[in-house]
């Protein structure tokens, strides 16, 4: 028979593992997407800019 305490140990740690990887995509997703969000500023700012005749 196992120890429930050791058993209970492993569960979180498991539980913990899972949660870190969850947080790591979540954190590469936002990267991508902050990236594109920079992108498309910059892109409206360019177009804004030809708008008014005004060089970056």
């Amino acid at each position: 028979m196992s120890d429930a305490f050791a058993d209970a140990i492993k569960l979180q740690r498991q539980m913990l593992d899972a949660q870190k990887a969850s947080i790591a995509d979540a954190r590469a997703k936002m990267e991508l997407a902050g990236r594109d969000i920079a992108e498309a500023n910059l892109e409206a700012m360019k177009a804004w800019a030809r708008l008014w005749n005004v060089w970056l």
